[in-house]
């Protein structure tokens, strides 16, 4: 089995890009559940579709 190694500088550069992606997931799941009806409705959603997106852990995509 091969070990995959990373330099310090780029371990920390992949921590940084992850923690990124978190922030901005929690950012977007904020916008959605401030979202109005009619915008809902054009994307196709439900309310309870949207809370339900809302509410799922930062980590899960």
């Amino acid at each position: 089995m091969s070990m995959v190694t990373y330099s310090g500088t780029r371990f920390f550069e992949l921590v940084a890009l992850w923690v990124h992606r978190f922030q901005e997931r929690a950012e977007m799941r904020a916008e959605l559940a401030t979202m109005d009806d009619g915008v809902i409705r054009d994307l196709g959603f439900t309310r309870s579709q949207l809370k339900a997106m809302a509410n799922r852990p930062f980590w899960l995509a």
